[in-house]
């Protein structure tokens, strides 16, 4: 470089550079309050899905025992 080339211009910060100070307090709790949204989305998801299994357990087991009780001519009691 010569005096004639003019002021070295400097660049700004790269993004990665600004980032690697770590994320903000605010920042980590919006992160942790979606993640708490979506977990507990999937756990309802789930027990939903569970309750509804069991239900249809329930009624598989009424079912078959009524086809055994026709089958056999055999009633309760």
């Amino acid at each position: 470089m010569t005096a004639t080339d003019g002021p070295v211009r400097t660049h700004p910060r790269s993004l990665w550079q600004r980032r690697a100070r770590g994320v903000s307090l605010m920042e980590l709790l919006v992160a942790m309050s979606i993640g708490a949204i979506i977990l507990l989305g999937i756990s309802n998801l789930f027990v939903t899905s569970k309750v509804g299994y069991q239900q249809e357990e329930s009624l598989a087991r009424i079912q078959e025992s009524g086809r055994f009780r026709l089958k056999t001519g055999r009633s309760s009691g």
